[in-house]
């Protein structure tokens, strides 16, 4: 019996090691210990306003914030009775459009592709893929520009509330984020094709159900129900019956 140790992660986002326990050549445990101080924003929330909580809980994630204060803002209007139009449907659409940009721009080039292709980081990458990493960086700036429109900055955004935003961008905001689209529809392009031909390990797929939000005919991040990838389809309130969260000794994180 032997243990395999990473005691600090390259490349993720946040601090954390792994553990593996092999027995001669099976492996008995894989353990993800994350050892980053924990965040405790259940209780920082306690006895806040509605209006500070989406500011409180972008600060989840400097990387993916947005997420966190729609889903926030979704949650106060769910229990309070308020629906939002569909102006404010689509504007919160565009802002976690932004956000999966920005951040899969970051994880997809910067934080996974390095391994793939057998670099050590990205700028060992570039010497022989500089138009990819260029154009990746090109499509980062594209979603940071556009939570910029959206939201007031590109992290930890501060125009987020219950019932609408606090600032609405103006017809030519909104058409320099249309021409930003389109002038990084290269990289996004370029980004198909590269990833279509890495040689990706064979997990098994059969063990895991994968589940997301149905945002219904359109192409979106939110909705009210849930699909299961073993065909099930449930209400959004009944996502605690269907995860399982829990706590760990090994690890500060859920």
């Amino acid at each position: 019996m032997r243990e395999i140790i990473v005691e600090h992660l390259a490349r993720v986002e946040g601090h954390g090691a792994v553990r593996v326990v092999v027995d001669r050549q099976n492996v008995k445990e894989v353990r993800m210990e994350i050892f980053e101080g924990p965040r405790f924003i259940e209780r920082v929330l306690a006895g806040r306003s509605i209006d500070e909580a989406p500011d409180i809980v972008a600060r989840i994630c400097s990387i993916c914030p947005d997420p966190h204060s729609v889903a926030c803002v979704n949650a106060i209007e769910k229990a309070i009775g308020f629906r939002p139009d569909e102006r404010l449907r689509v504007m919160r659409e565009l802002q976690l459009t932004s956000d999966v940009i920005a951040s899969h721009a970051l994880h997809i080039f910067f934080l996974a592709l390095p391994d793939f292709l057998g670099y050590p980081d990205a700028l060992a990458m570039a010497e022989k893929y500089g138009r990819e990493v260029r154009m990746a960086l090109k499509v980062k700036r594209a979603g940071n520009m556009i939570k910029e429109v959206m939201t007031g900055r590109s992290v930890h955004g501060c125009t987020v509330k219950p019932g609408g935003y606090t600032r609405v961008p103006t017809a030519d905001e909104l058409e320099r984020v249309r021409k930003t689209l389109e002038d990084s529809m290269d990289g996004a392009r370029l980004a198909v094709d590269l990833l279509a031909g890495l040689d990706l390990p064979d997990f098994p797929r059969d063990e895991n159900l994968f589940m997301a939000v149905d945002p219904g005919e359109v192409y979106g991040y939110a909705g009210e129900h849930i699909l299961i990838s073993n065909g099930e389809r449930r209400p959004v309130g009944d996502y605690r019956e269907l995860t399982n969260e829990r706590t760990v000794p090994h690890s500060t994180a859920k």
